[in-house]
């Protein structure tokens, strides 16, 4: 699955049973356990990285290998380009012939017929006064050191007209000027992106070994929640939650499994858990404490020691991690926007250390704040916004929306802002450090490479 059995044991060996708060089932008030106590977002963080070690390694073909993690450095098997090639449509030379030519006194040289063409190994060889025709990307003929372009020099029967000197290695593409043979041109732990495989087909590589694919299940709960192809039953809501989670699963290299809706009834819900055989298994809805919230009960039933149950942030608050085994459960809350940022605060980085990125930076820019917000001290809260780059610096406007705009607001925003703990204010014009949604793992970790 991914996770050494000693990987999840160490935090989950604390956990113990989630506290239901008197419930039946529940332990007896008391002390809270570790697992009950709100942590900080910081550490929701780091326990959840703590859990996952990379996956087994695994030779693909490069049209497969798009989003997929290095496992081991690549190196180039040659020099690259083999030999010296012409950067120039015109005519190879021996540099030394060109010496002393000027308009007034202009050097002939000596055409040899034909054309060299890329692709093509040259048969000739050069002697003094001679050239060849070459095209962009031929390689030279023995004895050229030089290119000159077939704008610089008047054709005479077969013979050309040099009217001015070249140095060696004029308009040259030298051997293994792109690569030496040996040298490391992709690391281990690179995300690859197009220009990344581009470099592997100008290798002339095929396959690559790269980390195995996360895999997640994810399970909406509710009597309330339907299909959109379905009517939702009386007042009841559509299973956004889950689909937004498994679309940034897959944006984030992994594989995601739906397990579908599961109605208010503990035994349908360990059902679908049990059954799970992913990485990751997610559930949305029924986390709080109310008579039809079951994952704690469901959890306990299951043997799934909490690490986590609670987390000081907004939204996202009832937000729990369990393990068992080689599994890792995270429990969302119901709401679209809280799954939407736990998954960018939680379940990213863990997908990303399955994927043998074990301290994923998050790419992030300073902006203008254009709008105060405050909110109570002791907690994390998460603002929705616009992060405008039209401006220097650039300017984030947090979503605000009228009666019936919610969703337009929520669909505007592309990026967030985390008011930490501490801080209960936030003036207008402050400055703010942005993250950003739904960017895939290889763009992510591309633009934070570019932005040290």
């Amino acid at each position: 699955m991914g996770i050494e059995a000693g990987a999840s044991g160490q935090l989950c060996s604390q956990a113990g049973a989630w506290e239901q708060g008197g419930k039946p089932g529940g332990r007896s008030k008391g002390k809270e356990t570790m697992a009950e106590k709100p942590i900080g977002l910081e550490e929701a963080r780091e326990r959840t990285r703590r859990l996952a070690t990379p996956k087994p390694a695994e030779t693909i073909s490069l049209s497969e290998a798009l989003g997929r993690v290095l496992a081991e450095d690549v190196k180039a098997p040659r020099d690259f380009p083999p030999e010296a090639r012409s950067r120039r449509d015109g005519f190879a030379v021996r540099s030394g012939d060109t010496l002393g030519a000027t308009r007034e006194r202009p050097v002939l040289l000596e055409r040899l017929p034909g054309l060299l063409a890329a692709g093509h190994f040259p048969s000739i060889a050069l002697k003094a006064h001679q050239c060849a025709r070459v095209v962009t990307g031929a390689p030279l003929p023995d004895g050229a050191d030089a290119v000159i372009a077939q704008e610089h020099v008047k054709a005479q029967g077969s013979w050309i007209v040099v009217s001015e000197p070249f140095a060696p290695g004029s308009h040259v593409i030298p051997a293994g000027e792109e690569a030496r043979t040996h040298r490391t041109v992709l690391h281990r732990g690179t995300c690859l992106n197009p220009t990344a495989l581009a470099i592997l087909v100008n290798l002339g590589v095929g396959k690559t070994t790269v980390f195995g694919k996360p895999s997640a299940a994810l399970l909406a709960t509710g009597d309330e929640v339907a299909e959109p192809e379905e009517k939702a039953p009386g007042p009841g809501v559509f299973a956004s939650g889950r689909y937004i989670l498994s679309l940034l699963v897959r944006l984030w290299g992994g594989n995601a499994d739906s397990l579908g809706i599961a109605r208010d009834d503990p035994d349908e819900i360990a059902r679908r858990l049990d059954d799970a055989r992913a990485d990751l298994v997610v559930t949305t809805g029924g986390t709080g404490h109310g008579e039809r919230d079951l994952i704690a009960q469901v959890w306990n039933s299951l043997g799934i020691a909490p690490v986590f149950q609670r987390i000081r942030a907004t939204p996202g608050h009832r937000t729990a991690l369990g393990c068992r085994g080689s599994q890792i459960f995270l429990a969302l809350s119901g709401n679209p926007w809280a799954a939407r940022v736990i998954f960018q605060e939680l379940a990213a980085p863990l997908l990303a250390a399955w994927q043998g990125i074990q301290a994923l930076e998050r790419f992030e820019v300073p902006a203008v704040i254009t709008e105060g917000v405050t909110k109570r001290r002791g907690e994390t809260r998460a603002i929705p916004g616009v992060c405008d780059f039209s401006t220097a610096p650039p300017r984030f406007h947090p979503s605000r929306s009228a009666p019936g705009e919610y969703l337009e607001s929520i669909g505007f925003a592309n990026a967030y802002v985390l008011l930490e703990e501490g801080v209960d204010h936030l003036p207008d014009g402050g400055t703010v450090t942005v993250r950003f949604f739904d960017l895939p793992l290889w763009v992510e970790t591309r633009l934070k490479a570019s932005n040290p």
